[in-house]
């Protein structure tokens, strides 16, 4: 069948995952991106102690899969005296492919420590889309440095700024329409 319906009633169970992430693909923008949303806390981010990295809640969309994080501490071994290291914070995205179930979770990559007098990289990510097979991508939020014991941190994940709202009219249009002797109701 070339044309089915998807939000109507068919008797049946018949909306995948797929065909809701493609709408939310559609309505955020770009195919293969990622973007916390600005709901909730947005996954911001702290630093209790050097050992500890707190995440808020929030929610994400990875490649248009709705994905919600409660807050949560993830543990962060430090670098010895000397050394540096480049860790990520991510959400990590699977899909089973024998039963199709699809999971998200929230996980710290740790880097490769080296000694200061070098350029430590930031561990590997699984990328890929997942409409097209990929089993298991990552979302990369924060990345963390460590040199010895000092431990700071950047977010890396854009978070979504506009609302549909924002998209439809904006002032420019509404004040064209207004010097054309249009008012609002």
């Amino acid at each position: 069948m070339a044309t089915r319906i998807i939000t109507g009633y068919t008797g049946q169970r018949h909306i995948t995952a797929k065909d809701d992430s493609q709408v939310w693909r559609a309505i955020l923008g770009k195919d293969t991106e990622a973007y916390i949303l600005p709901f909730g806390s947005e996954l911001a981010a702290e630093m209790p102690s050097i050992n500890e990295f707190q995440i808020s809640d929030g929610w994400v969309s990875l490649q248009g899969r709705m994905i919600v994080n409660a807050q949560e501490t993830l543990a962060v071994d430090i670098c010895a005296s000397g050394n540096v290291r480049i860790d990520l914070v991510v959400i990590r995205y699977t899909i089973d492919s024998s039963s199709n179930v699809e999971a998200a979770e929230l996980m710290l990559l740790k880097g490769t420590e080296v000694d200061a007098s070098n350029t430590p990289v930031a561990p590997a990510v699984n990328s890929g889309d997942i409409d097209s097979g990929a089993t298991i991508v990552d979302m990369p939020l924060y990345e963390i440095h460590l040199a010895g014991g000092t431990v700071t941190f950047e977010q890396l994940a854009e978070v979504v700024t506009a609302s549909l709202e924002d998209c439809f009219i904006t002032e420019e249009t509404k004040a064209v329409y207004r010097a054309l002797g249009w008012t609002e109701e």
